[in-house]
């Protein structure tokens, strides 16, 4: 089966995939990713590069992926309806173009995110 890679954030000495045309490679960037437990729930907190809002992802459907090859299907949903990948990890819709990874709304800088209750 051929892996299909683009618009990826490389930070802190990550190695990007050759071939990918679509990437940031920021190698000395150290995000300072740390998840803490709190009161009220469990915090991601990171800091990303001032480039980081440049590169963005699209909403993925049945339509934009490639058919698995090596099971011969398509993406699909268990009733057989298309698959539409356009809610991040927090349950929030995204964007037509959001921030790639699975939470849509990071921004260059310091983020804190709530990830748990």
């Amino acid at each position: 089966q051929p892996v299909y890679i683009n618009n990826n954030l490389y930070l802190n000495g990550a190695v990007p995939f050759e071939q990918e045309k679509d990437k940031i490679v920021a190698a000395l960037f150290n995000p300072e990713i740390r998840i803490t437990e709190e009161e009220d729930g469990v915090y991601l907190t990171c800091c990303l590069p001032e480039n980081y809002e440049k590169i963005l992802g699209e909403i993925q459907t049945t339509k934009t992926l490639k058919r698995v090859r090596v099971a011969n299907a398509d993406f699909e949903n268990p009733n057989g309806s298309e698959v539409i990948l356009d809610i991040d990890y927090l349950g929030e819709k995204r964007a037509e173009k959001s921030g790639v990874g699975p939470i849509a709304d990071l921004q260059q800088g310091k983020n804190r995110i709530k990830v748990w209750s």
